[in-house]
C-alpha cells in the first residue's frame, strides 16, 4: 500500500461470505468516494462462490485495498477482528458485503472529524434500505435534538431516553486507537447480534463523540447471507452477548449513567433470545442448561434489569434446567393468552422477523389456526415460511364488514414507534381496535 500510516484517515473493513453478485457495487461505492486517504480491508471467510476470486481481482486494481483469506470459515465477529488488528487508518469504519456507501460519505466525515477534534466515535444518524429493484426508505436512528456536547455521560443521558437506538456497528464509525487500548473487539464465535455488545461497549469506553447528520450508509434488504435463524446456536449466541455485557457491568467501574445504559442495551438480546427459546425442544433446553451452568458466569446481574419476567429469576431460583424450562413455559402462557383475547377465527401475525417467526411457529405447534404472515415488505410477498404465505397487510382492505370483523392480528415488533405505525396501518384498513394486539419479548414490554 502506498499511503503511510499517517496518511490513512479511514481503514474500511468489510467481512465477506459468498456475496458475489453484490460485492464490487459494496467496494466501488468506497472507491468512488470523494476521500483519497482510504484503505479497503476485505476479509474473505471461506466463500464458496466467486467472492474471493472477485476480491483478488480487485486487490490488483487498487493499490489501497488488501485481501485477507480465512483459512477456515471463522464468522463475521473474527473476520471484523482480524481487519481491525491490520488496519492502519486512523478510523475503523464497518461495512457489510451486500451493502455500500452514499456518495460523498467519508468526506463529509473526514471534514467534522478535525473539526470536532479527532471525537472517539462518530455516530450515523440516517441510513437507506433498499428493496430491489430500486425502492429506498430512509431511516434516522436517533432525534435531531440529541446533542454530541457535552461529557461521555451527557451523550448516553441523551440516547438513554431514546427509544431508538440503534446497536449495530455499521452505524459508527470508531477511531482505531480506542478500540486498541481498551482490547475492544467483537466476540468470537457469536453468530447472533454480535455487534450489539461491541456498540454497547465502546460507548462505555469512548471519552469524546460526534454526529453526521447526513445518509451515510445503504443497506440492502434481504439480501444478506447470514440469516437469523430460530435455533439452538443462536439461542448460545444471545446468551454470550448477554453473558457479555453482564461481566463487562460486573469487573468495570462505571458511571449509574453508564450502568443504566449497558442495562438497557443487555434487553435486546434477551429479548432476542426468547423467541428461540420458545422453539427449543426439551432436550435443547437441557443442553442449554448445561451450557448456563458451564460458560456464563455472570448472569446474576441480570436481576437488576426487571422483577417481573426475568431469566435470572427463574434460573437462580429453579436451577438452570428448570428455570429455562418455567420461564419458557411462561412466554408462551403469556402468547396464548393473547391470542385468546383477540380471537382467532382469521388469524394473522405482523412482521417477517425473527420474532414474528418464532411466534408463528409457536401457534402453529400449538395447534391453532394461523391463516398467514402480514409485513409491509412487497419482496418477501408470496413466499412462504413453515407453510405460512407472507403477504402484503393490504390483503386485508375492502373486505365485507362480516369478514373484516373476525380477522385479528397480533404483530410481533420490538419497537414502539414501529409498533404504533402498525395499529395506524390496520386500524386504517378497517380492523377493529380490540382484534389487534402486540407481542414485544423485551423484558419490559413496549405499551401502546
Amino acid at each position: 500500500m502506498s499511503n503511510s500510516s499517517q496518511d490513512i484517515l479511514f481503514s474500511v473493513i468489510v467481512p465477506v461470505y459468498n456475496v458475489e453478485n453484490y460485492l464490487y457495487d459494496c467496494v466501488q461505492s468506497v472507491i468512488e468516494q470523494n476521500s483519497t486517504r482510504t484503505e479497503i480491508i476485505l476479509v474473505n471467510d471461506c466463500s464458496t462462490d466467486k467472492s474471493g476470486e472477485i476480491c483478488n481481482s480487485l486487490a490488483e486494481k487498487h493499490k489501497n485495498l488488501q485481501v485477507i483469506h480465512n483459512k477456515t470459515n471463522q464468522g463475521v465477529s473474527i473476520s471484523r477482528n482480524d481487519g481491525i488488528k491490520v488496519a492502519i487508518g486512523q478510523y475503523i469504519v464497518f461495512l457489510d458485503s451486500d451493502d455500500y456507501l452514499m456518495e460523498n460519505g467519508l468526506s463529509g466525515i473526514g471534514k467534522i472529524i478535525p473539526d470536532k477534534g479527532y471525537p472517539d466515535v462518530i455516530v450515523i444518524q440516517k441510513f437507506l434500505t433498499r428493496r430491489e429493484p430500486a425502492s429506498f426508505t430512509t431511516h434516522q436512528l436517533f432525534d435531531d435534538r440529541i446533542d454530541s456536547s457535552g461529557t461521555p455521560d451527557d451523550v448516553i443521558r441523551n440516547f438513554n431516553s431514546s427509544k431508538n437506538f440503534y446497536g449495530n456497528c455499521w452505524c459508527h464509525i470508531v477511531k482505531r486507537s480506542v478500540l486498541i487500548q481498551n482490547e475492544l473487539f467483537f466476540t468470537p464465535n457469536a453468530s447472533f447480534a454480535e455487534d450489539q455488545e461491541f456498540v454497547a461497549k465502546l460507548f462505555c469506553v469512548a471519552e469524546s463523540f460526534d454526529f453526521y447528520r447526513g445518509t451515510f450508509y445503504c443497506k440492502r434488504s434481504g439480501s444478506g447471507t447470514l440469516t437469523h435463524k430460530l435455533n439452538y446456536d443462536t439461542s448460545v449466541a444471545c446468551l454470550k452477548i448477554i453473558n457479555g455485557l453482564c461481566e463487562f457491568l460486573k469487573v468495570k467501574k462505571l458511571s449509574d449513567m453508564k450502568r443504566d445504559f449497558l442495562y438497557a442495551r443487555i434487553q435486546s438480546p434477551l429479548a432476542q433470545f426468547t423467541p428461540q427459546l420458545i422453539n427449543l425442544n426439551r432436550s435443547e433446553v437441557s443442553q442449554l442448561s448445561k451450557t448456563v451452568e458451564e460458560d456464563f458466569k455472570y448472569l446474576e446481574v441480570l436481576e437488576n434489569i426487571s422483577r417481573d419476567f426475568n431469566l435470572f429469576f427463574f434460573t437462580k431460583t429453579f436451577g438452570s434446567h428448570l428455570g429455562l424450562l418455567l420461564y419458557k413455559q411462561s412466554a408462551i402462557e403469556e402468547i396464548m393468552l393473547l391470542l385468546e383475547e383477540i380471537g382467532h377465527e382469521e388469524f394473522y401475525i405482523f412482521s417477517n422477523n425473527i420474532f414474528g417467526k418464532a411466534v408463528a411457529r409457536l401457534i402453529l405447534n400449538e395447534g391453532y389456526p394461523v391463516k398467514g404472515i402480514l409485513d409491509n415488505d412487497e419482496t418477501v410477498a408470496g413466499t412462504f415460511f413453515s407453510g405460512l404465505e407472507l403477504n402484503s397487510p393490504s390483503i386485508l382492505r375492502d373486505r365485507p364488514a362480516d369478514e373484516t370483523a373476525k380477522i385479528s392480528v397480533l404483530i410481533c415488533n420490538q419497537h414502539k414507534n414501529s409498533i404504533d405505525a402498525i395499529y395506524k396501518q390496520l386500524r386504517d384498513i378497517g380492523l377493529q381496535k380490540n382484534r389487534v394486539t402486540h407481542k414485544s419479548f423485551h423484558p419490559q414490554g413496549a405499551t401502546i
